[in-house]
């Protein structure tokens, strides 16, 4: 099994909200437009800046060679891509994908940018009152 974050803070508007006041940075679906280099809603091109068109052919070469393989950074032919370790439990590492930094994130520094913590204890209460 392998798990990804994407993390790109500032991704093109994939839903054309212009009238937002605050930043959606990597919302649900915006990787979308990465793995199909399409808007999916306005079926547009995305105006990706270099970098972004960088991660976005990195991401389309991932899932091609994990279709391919079963594996995302191994095997298959053409250039070599940064590695992406399995998730396990023992080793619940995510490869967090951003533009121009793309790389294995250690669960331990997951878990703090996220406060795991601070969710499954409020999860844990929740069900005490189910």
């Amino acid at each position: 099994m392998y798990a990804y974050e994407f993390s790109d803070p500032d991704p093109p508007d994939d839903f054309n909200l212009t009238t937002l006041t605050f930043p959606l940075g990597a919302a649900h679906s915006t990787e979308l437009q990465y793995v199909f280099q399409r808007i999916p809603v306005l079926d547009t091109v995305p105006p990706f800046r270099t970098a972004q068109l960088a991660l976005s052919n990195q991401m389309i070469a991932y899932w091609t060679r994990f279709a391919a393989t079963g594996s995302p950074d191994r095997g298959g032919s053409g250039r070599a891509l940064p590695y992406w370790p399995r998730f396990s439990g023992i080793r619940p590492d995510v490869q967090e994908l951003v533009p121009g930094a793309s790389a294995p994130e250690p669960s331990a520094q997951f878990a703090a940018a996220h406060k795991c913590s601070f969710w499954a204890g409020f999860g844990a209460a929740a069900a005490a009152f189910a």
